[in-house]
């Protein structure tokens, strides 16, 4: 075989497998596309086909076997090459509907007359037919020449490899044309099955690329595309203007690849159930019904070759005008995390030749489109958590300036209220009275909401420490029990803690916060038990019910109260809800308590629950912590809150060496009401209870004071109250008669200081003590009050200079440390929240020098204490009072304690 037939042979291989790939691609899509390129590459392989199958039948004597049929069939398929080619022009440009008739009436026409003019038709009809031929594949190859030169990217090489085809195939007909008009041309034959060879691969490479061809086709623009905007996706900063030319940039790119009319990014909006066109926001795309909705619902590509109006919404067809509207649409959803996220739809006016490389295409850009919208997102979230931070820092300043500024001024009210009711600026009537007491517990139940709102802030924000120990947990439930009698006292409810009868084991808590947990839990069920209900608390191991093998401590609170309704148990847990809709003005309370037990209780690893048998049958309260371990040693309360003590409302017991007060009651609720007034004020209590027994008990304590009773048993309050006159041992003792009858005159006639009436009138009790003591004390020292507040000092002034303290005053930390240097005070009050020299500053310059290191300092503050301010105030104070929970008794309690210990430490000294 010679090299010419070599070569004819691998053509019509080549043109037979392009024939039998094209068949099979039509079969599998059915798209018009395909259908044209099978007719095309299909008649083809069977003119190649009968002309090989003559070749191989010829006979080695140079003979071969020939049939008009054969020949008339290969006239034919060639005949349909130009029409093929002109309806795959029309596949991818507008085709006057005339040139494609034209082409098939030359097509019936040319192939009836080779059919009539049998085995050897004219000369001039042959050359009819090349022209024809030739004609045919010159005007697809320049068609094809044009859309390669508009088209970018794999479009243009594949574009521009076919018309290689169509114009080497033209080619091949000219030479045959050439050779037909001069028979003696034969060296031309074997130059044109060399073209009709690289026609075919042109071909080949343009309908049919292998994967590897095309990757390095697309290889360019993708880069071209992927550079920038890789550079933007990746950039955290990227302002609002780069996302928008991304996403420009995209659509752009799509518009190149795809060769489509325009690109429309459309993106589902997160806050309502429909889409949105990028590009107008404003002009909005309904999810539900047409070809966008269908793309979004069924997540699937789809290639829309005949649009009509009523598949588009009014808002695409507005973009590109009623009259002007796309004929084929190529909808490929965007998903982010497997959920639709928009569409990105490339439309055009004749649809892609090559569907699966243009879909793919689109495909790639709406990956990437959702790669940008994650990113975008990501964006909007860091910035929504950046203002969310910012927020909460707002929130923890505003939160400080609620800690000052509303603790400062509310504890200047309650101190004006306090001078009043002491009648330091002259005596109040029985209504002026009753009138200041209101001014001062609103202003105090406003502080505790203000406490109650600051711990809510913490406990919300995560942002609340513990300093977790073993604490005995009894002796913790005595504690807040000890702390809240005088409420319960006072509204006439029994408050008790049942003694377990084995001992409970240490609980795990931090020792304030879980005094907070009991208190609160303590002030409900006193709050809603009415006078003459009972209040009990107790405290008892069990096993856990969380923990395998582990043990809780389980504090109950019992009341008799006003009980639950059904459905309440779980919501009176929640912040601000009360138990029924005229709580807050039957029994006050924001509803925050509470609230505030529950999530101690759970950042403390426990939990807190309520139980009632239904309204009127009262109320029990649970928390259950966890235990400590029986390897921790237990941590005694005063050293579990050591370094730094902070004084709240109700301090410890009164020390040793304060002044003791005689109370002389048969009635134990009364004594119980005397002593808790008593020690909340500093005073030493000893009760007894009938007559005889308080005339020996004067003799042998010699009481500062005794309040004596009238109605008591074996002898008298009259017959006591004139035996303590006539002994001189006694006769100095002030006596307070507090009874039931009203019998004044004759109480003041037998020598009684001061005479009160039942129900007790504390503040009235106070006020004789108070004068009983600046009467029989000399004068406690010089006290520097430091606070930047001039109410605040007006108030301290008022109140210290009334219990005799010679009171200097310094509205900021220079002053106060001149002073100090100058005056050398007893004592120093100091606010930490100074204009210049602050106070921490202020207690390191003063126990910086050797003359004032041991100056008793008490930090009056309205801050909000962390835990490094903790920290440096228990290296300079030795007592801290939170202005939220400030009252006078407070500050004269820790006055005189600290006092007395100075002087104790400088006698020792000496």
């Amino acid at each position: 075989m010679d090299s010419l037939r070599v070569i004819q042979f691998v053509t019509d291989v080549a043109y037979l497998l392009l024939g039998v790939a094209a068949v099979r691609a039509a079969i599998r899509s059915h798209e018009r596309a395909r259908l044209d390129v099978a007719l095309l590459f299909g008649s083809l392989a069977v003119a190649v086909a009968v002309q090989e199958a003559q070749l191989l039948s010829c006979l080695p004597g140079g003979s071969c076997i020939s049939s008009p049929v054969l020949t008339d069939l290969t006239v034919i398929v060639i005949l349909i090459l130009p029409y093929a080619l002109l309806r795959l022009v029309d596949d991818i440009a507008e085709v006057p509907g005339w040139q494609v008739w034209l082409t098939l009436v030359a097509l019936v026409a040319l192939g009836a007359s080779f059919i009539a003019a049998g085995p050897t038709p004219p000369s001039w009809l042959v050359l009819l037919l090349l022209v024809y031929l030739c004609v045919g594949t010159i005007y697809s190859a320049a068609a094809f020449v044009r859309r390669a030169r508009t088209g970018v990217g794999l479009m243009r090489r594949r574009m521009a490899a076919i018309a290689w085809g169509c114009a080497l195939l033209a080619a091949t007909f000219v030479i045959a044309t050439v050779s037909a008009a001069l028979p003696t041309s034969e060296a031309l034959t074997p130059i044109a099955r060399l073209i009709t060879l690289i026609s075919g691969l042109c071909f080949w490479a343009g309908f049919f690329p292998p994967a590897w061809l095309s990757q390095a086709w697309r290889l360019p623009e993708l880069l071209e595309y992927l550079r920038p905007t890789r550079a933007l996706a990746t950039h955290t900063d990227t302002t609002l203007d780069s996302e928008a030319l991304a996403f420009e940039r995209l659509i752009s790119a799509t518009d190149r690849t795809t060769g489509a009319r325009r690109t429309l990014l459309i993106l589902a909006d997160p806050h309502a159930n429909d889409l949105y066109l990028w590009s107008a926001p404003s002009a909005r795309v309904s999810a539900d019904g047409g070809i966008i909705g269908q793309a979004l619902r069924s997540m699937r590509p789809a290639v829309i070759r005949s649009l009509q109006p009523q598949d588009l919404p009014e808002s695409i067809i507005a973009v590109f005008g009623r009259d002007q509207l796309p004929r084929t649409a190529m909808l490929v959803p965007i998903a982010i995390n497997q959920r639709p996220a928009g569409v990105l739809a490339a439309f055009a006016d004749k649809g892609p030749m090559f569907v699966e490389d243009d879909l793919s295409m689109v495909q790639f850009f709406a990956g990437e489109a959702a790669a940008s919208l994650q990113m975008q997102r990501l964006r909007e979230t860091t910035s929504e958590l950046e203002a969310l931070r910012e927020a909460d820092r707002l929130k923890d300043e505003f939160m400080a300036v609620v800690s000052h500024e509303l603790r400062t001024p509310l504890t200047a009210i309650s101190g004006y209220a306090d001078i009043l009711l002491r009648n330091i600026s002259g005596p109040l009537n029985e209504r002026q009275e009753r009138q200041t007491v209101g001014i001062r517990d609103a202003a105090r139940r406003l502080l505790s909401l203000i406490n109650d709102l600051l711990d809510v802030s913490k406990l919300q924000a995560g942002t609340l420490d513990l300093h977790v120990a073993a604490l005995d947990s009894h002796a913790a439930l005595v504690r807040a029990v000890a702390s809240t009698r005088v409420i319960a006292v006072t509204k006439g409810v029994q408050i008790e803690v049942e003694t377990p009868e084995t001992e409970v084991a240490p609980v795990l808590a931090d020792d304030d916060r879980l005094q907070q947990i009991l208190t609160n839990l303590l002030i409900n069920a006193i709050k809603f038990t009415p006078q003459g209900g009972r209040v009990t608390a107790d405290a008892t191991a069990e096993p856990s019910k969380r923990t395998p093998g582990g043990t809780e401590i389980l504090f109950r609170v019992r009341d008799t109260g006003v009980g639950l309704a059904p459905g309440q148990a779980t919501r009176i847990w929640d912040r601000f809800y009360q138990a029924e809709s005229t709580a807050t003005r039957r029994f006050g309370g924001a509803g925050l308590g509470l609230s505030i037990v529950r999530r101690l209780a759970e950042l403390h690893g426990g939990e807190a629950q309520a139980t009632s048998a239904g309204l009127g049958h009262g109320s029990t309260f649970l928390v259950r912590l966890p235990a400590a371990a029986t390897s921790m040693a237990v941590v005694d309360a005063p050293a579990a809150q050591a370094p730094l003590a902070t004084v709240a409302v109700d301090g410890p017991g009164p020390a040793s060496g304060w002044p003791l007060v005689l109370v002389v009651e048969d009635d134990p609720h009364i004594a119980t009401v005397l002593r808790t007034y008593l020690e909340a004020d500093g005073y030493r209590v000893e009760v007894v209870t009938d007559g005889q027994i308080a005339i020996q008990a004067a003799r042998s304590l010699s009481p500062f004071a005794i309040t004596l009773d009238i109605s008591l048993p074996k002898l008298d309050g009259w017959s006591v109250l004139n035996a303590l006159k006539r002994e001189p041992t006694t006769s100095e003792i002030p006596v307070i008669v507090v009874s039931i009858l009203d019998n004044r005159d004759f109480g003041l006639v037998l020598g009684a200081t001061d005479y009160l009436v039942k129900p007790i009138d504390n503040e009235r009790l106070r006020g004789v003590l108070r004068r009983l003591s600046n009467g029989s004390q000399t004068s406690p020292g010089s006290i520097l009050v430091v606070d930047d507040d001039p109410s605040v000092l007006d108030v301290f002034t008022s109140l210290l200079t009334a219990d005799g303290w010679r009171v200097m005053t310094a509205p900021d930390g220079e002053a106060a440390l001149a002073t100090v240097a100058r005056e050398r005070p007893s004592a120093m009050l100091l606010d930490l929240t100074l204009p210049g020299v602050d106070g921490f500053e202020v207690m390191r310059c003063v126990r910086s020098q050797p003359a004032t290191r041991d100056l008793p300092i008490i930090v009056v503050t309205a801050k909000d204490l962390t835990d490094e301010d903790r920290q440096r105030l228990a290296e300079g104070a030795q007592r801290v009072v939170l202005k939220a929970a400030l009252r006078l008794e407070d500050l004269r309690r820790e006055l005189r304690q600290l006092l007395e210990q100075h002087q104790e430490r400088a006698g020792s000294s000496a």
